[in-house]
């Protein structure tokens, strides 16, 4: 609920809409191929709630900013109308479920439980989010190349670059692999601590670059008998950004 007051507060903003409504946009332009029957099933579903013309597109469209329709959904987010449902090995637990015999309990909240929420305190370190750096602004596709295998740009000693273009399926789309060679990972021991080095850094990246993955860009970090490696993909107009 302090994440709830801090975006009433600061938080109803028309760039981030804007930030939304783009990659949704992106998300429609470029979309890739889906499991024929798991489509099937989510036009069926749309059909429900969209406009014969709009079945296809509706689901990515969030163009429209609406202030008061926003702030008439957030402030119903109240304690008072707060479903809380826990889960514990320790739960007192009086009836049991129709269908599968699930031990529960339902009852109404203590109110001196929805008043300290209500009077809780105020000094959460809380803060909303900067503008995404990651959302691509230059899809253009690129011209196919004429060669049809690999080509080896760069040959110097201590590193290599290769390139091919695929042109299977007509996303503004890359993947950057990097692969750092070492001896060290060879042994149990070095491929161990290399390993959760890996891992480390993963944990520490995750907050910072989760804005990345919103906008389309993953990454993976990891180590295996031959050294490093570091694996980029997604919309490829940010992807130097992400490395960096």
């Amino acid at each position: 609920f302090a994440w709830i007051k801090l975006i009433k507060e600061k938080g109803i903003e028309k760039w981030r809409q804007n930030e939304y409504a783009a990659m949704g946009d992106i998300g429609f332009r470029f979309a890739e191929k889906k499991d024929p029957a798991s489509y099937v099933t989510a036009i069926a579903r749309a059909m429900h709630q969209y406009k014969d013309g709009e079945i296809l597109r509706a689901p990515y469209v969030a163009s429209q900013f609406d202030r008061a329709i926003i702030n008439t959904v957030i402030s119903s987010l109240t304690p008072t109308n707060m479903l809380m449902l826990v889960s514990a090995p320790e739960a007192r637990v009086v009836d049991f479920s129709k269908y599968y015999q699930a031990p529960y309990l339902a009852e109404t909240l203590d109110s001196g439980f929805i008043d300290r929420i209500v009077d809780g305190s105020p000094f959460f370190d809380l803060s909303l989010a900067d503008p995404n750096p990651y959302i691509p602004d230059d899809l253009t596709l690129i011209d196919a190349p004429s060669y049809l295998k690999p080509v080896l740009y760069i040959d110097n000693p201590g590193l290599r670059v290769w390139h091919l273009q695929n042109t299977q399926f007509g996303t503004p789309k890359a993947q950057i692999v990097i692969r750092l060679n070492s001896h060290l990972t060879q042994s149990l021991k070095g491929l161990s601590a290399a390993q959760l080095y890996t891992a480390y850094i993963a944990d520490q990246l995750n907050e910072d670059l989760y804005p990345a993955v919103m906008a389309g860009l993953n990454y993976r970090l990891s180590a295996n008998e031959q050294g490093l490696s570091i694996v980029i993909n997604g919309y490829s107009d940010k992807q130097e950004v992400l490395l960096q």
